[in-house]
């Protein structure tokens, strides 16, 4: 309401409409968005990130709040799919991390715009065209790929110029829209961020871990026993038959 205030309002009880205000310092409300079971994390203009309760027990505590962007911030959103939020401000794009806060991705866009290309291209951001290179981690930048610009005009921009952020459903992909009529796309390179194949909790990861010696030996010493069992029982021997007729003992000699 007016950038300063959040309405909740129940349709079950529509005479109970609560209002969420927030401290001054924050700036306006720029967008906010409904995640988890009851929260709603809300981005700020004046670059805080707040997280916000509707329980019951804690309606208007907040939960989080720091400051993602030093002067503005333009745009926030969730994604559910890889547990990110990624916001857009002071002519850069951050990814983090909501398991730990972490900054896993921080793309650093060009304020000076650069001439358009005639095709779309992809490249890593160590040595994309046109993006500047403040001091930050390398590590950081490599998180991103990209950017994937579609549309005529500048390759790049300043923050101030972009619209709207969104993430593809999976969480692999973050586009972002330009008011020139640009659509910059960047993929997700973390390793956390990767296809669920490469979880570590997935069944077909856990097939490919190391196996302890002992373990592998106790296994190996089972099957073979349980193999000696299954052919003793079969033809009516003992398992000390079994192993001489595979080895080709014979007592006596």
């Amino acid at each position: 309401m007016g950038g300063k205030t959040i309405l909740l309002y129940d349709l079950n009880e529509r005479e109970n409409a609560l209002e969420l205000a927030f401290q001054a310092r924050y700036g306006n409300i720029v967008s906010y968005q409904w995640f988890g079971n009851g929260y709603i994390i809300a981005g700020f203009s004046s670059g805080y990130v707040v997280i916000i309760s509707t329980h019951l027990n804690e309606i208007g505590q907040e939960q989080y709040c720091a400051k993602f962007h030093e002067h503005s911030l333009r745009e926030i959103v969730y994604n559910e799919a890889n547990g990110t939020v990624a916001t857009c401000g002071d002519n850069c794009i951050k990814v983090v991390r909501m398991s730990d806060w972490k900054e896993i991705a921080v793309e650093y866009l060009d304020s000076e715009p650069t001439a358009p290309s005639s095709s779309s291209s992809s490249v890593s951001a160590n040595s994309a065209p046109g993006v500047g290179s403040p001091p930050t981690s390398s590590s950081m930048l490599a998180d991103l790929s990209g950017p994937v610009s579609s549309g005529s005009g500048s390759m790049h921009a300043p923050s101030l110029c972009f619209e709207d952020l969104q993430w593809t459903p999976d969480g692999r992909i973050l586009s972002v829209s330009a008011h020139n009529g640009c659509l910059h796309n960047f993929m997700i390179l973390s390793s956390a961020l990767r296809s669920s194949l490469f979880d570590l909790d997935t069944p077909f990861s856990a097939a490919l871990k190391p196996i302890a010696p002992w373990t592998m030996l106790f296994t190996m010493a089972f099957m073979i026993f349980a193999v000696l069992f299954v052919i003793s029982m079969q033809f009516d021997v003992s398992c000390l038959d079994v192993i001489r007729a595979m080895t080709g003992f014979v007592e006596g000699l």
